[in-house]
């Protein structure tokens, strides 16, 4: 059974990719991006986020309650965070 980690914020580089998933306080944060796809795929952890859709004129968002430095609306239609 997967360990659930609960992610408050996210690590990105210059070019706003999301690097690492962090939650501070938590000794597995912050977790490298490779290693979180490696957790995932193998079945040994699941990363949450406390999100939202938002609805506007220029279609549907996902608002994720994370903390700074990242932007909190990802597009559905993307498929990335």
């Amino acid at each position: 059974m997967p360990t659930r980690r609960y992610v408050t914020a996210v690590q990105t580089d210059k070019k706003g990719e999301i690097v690492a998933l962090c939650n501070p306080g938590e000794v597995w944060s912050p977790r490298l991006k490779h290693s979180v796809i490696a957790d995932i795929e193998v079945g040994a952890h699941t990363y949450w986020i406390e999100a939202e859709v938002l609805a506007n004129e220029t279609g549907k968002h996902i608002l994720a309650h994370l903390l700074p430095p990242v932007g909190s609306i990802l597009d559905v239609e993307d498929g990335r965070f």
